[in-house]
């Protein structure tokens, strides 16, 4: 069986037009579980109206808002102790699957080559861009620091931050920046232990089996798949980026959708970029602590 986790929140029809994609495409026995994430808006209590009688998909809710790791990680694990499924399959909202072969292309990936996280190819819709592998390489300590630094700066908006805002308004300059952060990115071949993009992940059973959660509680919001890519390289998880499965992703709905306003959204990415990465180097100093000795600085700090 393949579980699919949806995690949701506020934009319902995003998620509905999720889990048409899922059944339209997905015909063999299969599990969804929208993971509501403490929508205001009612959106989730409406999901569970709709879905009452669906014994394919059911709705788990949260309490609070508790962000992208912990709310899937929730997802994962009633799934994995309730199911035992073959494959977890972690999907935004906003995204959808649109080939008919899609279980089928995963499990002959499995049989090729063993992996424990699978990352299809993510087409950005609104960019027109292939969002995975987000790099070709994982995260040294000294890049991860030197982000967390840069976030640190931005949290105190100076003229900088809002020439930045002013900026960010324009969907050419956000495209034209896209392209050029991704022009050294080979998204047409597989490849091999890379950090893939979040949109859509696939677990297989020897990850299920391995880890209880797939992803680190300590963040609310951004660089959870780079520290996934860290784990996994640690533990030595082998993890493939194969193009020969494609989903589409209808970018920062959710998002855009609480955030409206541009300088709003800019400080909570700023906010939780620096919390995420100031996570991403606690836990990369507890797995080597040498690293924390060698670099002489104490990054318990939290704003």
């Amino acid at each position: 069986m393949i579980c699919f986790i949806i995690l949701h929140y506020m934009v319902e029809n995003e998620t509905e037009n999720c889990v048409i994609s899922i059944k339209k495409n997905i015909k063999e026995p299969k599990k969804v579980l929208i993971v509501d994430n403490a929508s205001p808006n009612g959106s989730g209590q409406r999901l569970q109206e709709k879905y009452s009688l669906d014994p394919e998909v059911e709705v788990l809710f949260n309490n609070k808002n508790i962000g992208f790791a912990r709310g899937n990680n929730k997802g994962y694990q009633y799934v994995k102790t309730k199911y035992s499924p073959e494959f977890i399959v972690i999907l935004n909202n906003d995204v959808e699957i649109v080939e008919q072969k899609f279980s089928e292309k995963i499990r002959r990936i499995y049989e090729e080559e063993k992996f424990y996280v699978l990352g299809p190819d993510i087409y950005a819709t609104s960019f027109g861009i292939h969002q995975s592998p987000k790099r070709m390489k994982g995260y040294t300590y000294q890049e991860v620091k030197k982000l967390n630094q840069k976030y640190k700066k931005e949290l105190n908006p100076n003229i900088f931050f809002e020439i930045k805002c002013v900026l960010r308004k324009s969907n050419t300059l956000k495209l034209f920046l896209q392209k050029m952060r991704r022009r050294h990115i080979c998204y047409t071949e597989r490849q091999y232990n890379v950090p893939l993009h979040g949109a859509c992940l696939i677990f297989s059973q020897r990850f299920i089996q391995a880890q209880d959660t797939p992803f680190l509680n300590d963040t609310f919001f951004y660089y959870e798949c780079e520290i996934l890519d860290y784990i996994c390289r640690q533990k030595g998880f082998k993890t493939v980026y194969a193009p020969e499965i494609r989903v589409e992703h209808h970018h920062h709905i959710s998002t855009d959708m609480v955030y409206q306003d541009i300088r709003e959204r800019m400080l909570f990415v700023n906010q939780c970029s620096y919390d995420s990465t100031l996570a991403f180097l606690t836990y990369m100093a507890r797995m080597n602590p040498m690293t924390m000795q060698n670099d002489g600085n104490n990054i318990s700090e939290r704003n």
